[in-house]
């Protein structure tokens, strides 16, 4: 469909919009089709929750105004979406590891998640992005950043709509996708303007830049690098990274650090290839120091998904009548099922499952004392090889993002619970180079290319 109907030759207002909707096209298409149900706990976005944001902009309108801050080496934007240790406190754990163990000259800056922040946050020196997120959405409402788009820009965009009807046989409104983006854009622009000329930093450094395009825009109009850290999985079809052919994106970030060579070359991204570095992941290479004497227990983890929680769950229940009091069953939550799984999955309750959520134990433990995952597609299952684990991924949509595991053998693929009873019972398993998938000193290659970067030797 891009090929045939130039989707990024497309651009309004001298913005090619395609690079910037294409993921949200692609998840809305997924989720019209059926294949994703409700993956998490839904966003609040009641009117009663706009006022709690109002009110924390107006509280962060002081120290955590990063227009206030003092001129930084590195502008680093975390994930607000954080995860609490048992130390109490909500980790960036992209971006707290590196800080716990550098002297790194930055600020770190956070968008609201749910119009809130989660306290207490580990992160010193935090700063929130209130201020560009609610006047950005002020003035959306407002009607002051609509864009006008032609006719003959309109009848594009319902050529879109209309080949996706006649191809997949449903509707998508294109559309407001598009003009959403445009808003997005119009609203902020300036606004991160203003932020990069008073923070001035030599090198940016965020997570999840396909959410980030405008301010990626700003970086490059400034000169200002650009690095992100890689988030989750990446592969052949990821739409956020994956730009083969003639493809390209003008707001992609300049350097992708990854967490081991085998993400280097899973995607085409549309990054030169050099610019793609392998670096590791602290959190997780600190995580598995921290367990390595956990014992072993005869026990199989579910890592679950929202998109397949419910068939996992079954799965899980029946795998535990029929392996026996002799093996112990864990179901683990997704941190988006933690506050549902009980009336989402309720057959869990009457089992010898054994439910963990992250109040309970970190899943990095439960990992530790496993021999068995079972899962699907998720990155977790790529954490949980570094822990040593056998995995065994239950036939599912999106499941072919887990096809370069499946072709070495490292994961084996099921189509239910017999098949899976049948192979944990016959505990063969195939050795895993976890150094192909996440290098070891993190921490050291991190500091050595960001500083590589910022000095120009990279």
């Amino acid at each position: 469909m891009e090929t045939e109907l130039d989707t990024f030759g497309l651009t309004i207002d001298d913005v090619p919009v395609w690079e910037r909707a294409r993921v949200d096209v692609w998840w809305g298409l997924l989720t019209e089709l059926g294949y994703w149900g409700q993956a998490y706990t839904e966003l609040d976005y009641s009117i009663g929750s706009y006022l709690k944001g109002g009110y924390h902009l107006f509280k962060s309108l002081g120290r955590r105004n990063p227009f206030f801050s003092s001129t930084p080496e590195f502008l680093c934007w975390g994930l607000p979406r954080r995860k609490r240790l048992p130390d109490g406190t909500w980790w960036d754990i992209y971006f707290d590891p590196i800080y716990q163990e550098t002297q790194l000259d930055r600020i770190h800056v956070e968008e609201p998640y749910q119009n809130d922040h989660l306290k207490p946050a580990r992160t010193k020196d935090l700063k929130y992005l209130d201020v560009i997120e609610y006047v950005g959405f002020a003035k959306r409402k407002l009607g002051i950043a609509d864009p006008s788009l032609s006719s003959e820009e309109r009848g594009k965009l319902g050529r879109i709509e209309s080949t996706i009807q006649e191809t997949f046989g449903v509707e998508l409104d294109v559309t407001s996708i598009i003009r959403y983006h445009l808003e997005e854009r119009r609203s902020t622009l300036s606004l991160y303007q203003r932020l990069l000329r008073r923070l001035d930093p030599d090198v940016a450094v965020i997570t999840a830049g396909t959410t980030k395009e405008t301010f990626i825009e700003v970086c490059k109009n400034n000169d200002v690098p650009v690095v992100e850290l890689q988030l989750g999985m990446t592969h052949e079809y990821s739409l956020e990274y994956s730009y083969p052919g003639f493809r390209t994106k003008e707001t992609a970030p300049d350097y992708y650090l990854t967490f081991g060579p085998h993400w280097n070359t899973v995607a085409d991204y549309p990054i030169d290839h050099e610019k793609v570095i392998d670096v590791g992941y602290p959190f997780l290479e600190r995580s598995v120091e921290k367990y390595e004497d956990v014992p072993r227990r005869n026990q199989v983890v579910f890592v679950s998904q929202g998109v397949i929680g419910e068939r996992l769950s079954k799965v899980a229940t029946e795998a535990s009548e029929r392996l026996g009091a002799e093996v112990n069953v864990v179901f683990k939550p997704h941190p988006g099922e933690s506050d549902r799984w009980s009336e989402a999955y309720p057959w869990l309750l009457d089992s010898d499952v054994e439910v963990v959520t992250d109040d309970d134990q970190p899943l990095h433990r439960v990992f530790a004392e496993s021999w068995a995952q079972v899962g699907s597609h998720s990155m977790a299952l790529c954490e949980g090889i570094a822990f040593g684990l056998d995995t065994y991924l239950l036939q599912s949509p999106g499941i072919e993002w887990m096809s370069s595991f499946i072709e070495r053998g490292e994961m084996v693929v099921v189509d239910g619970t017999e098949e899976l009873v049948s192979n944990l019972k016959d505990r063969s398993s195939v050795p895993v180079r976890v150094d192909r998938y996440f290098s070891p000193d993190a921490i050291e290659n991190i500091s050595r290319v960001l500083k590589g970067i910022r000095e120009g030797r990279i």
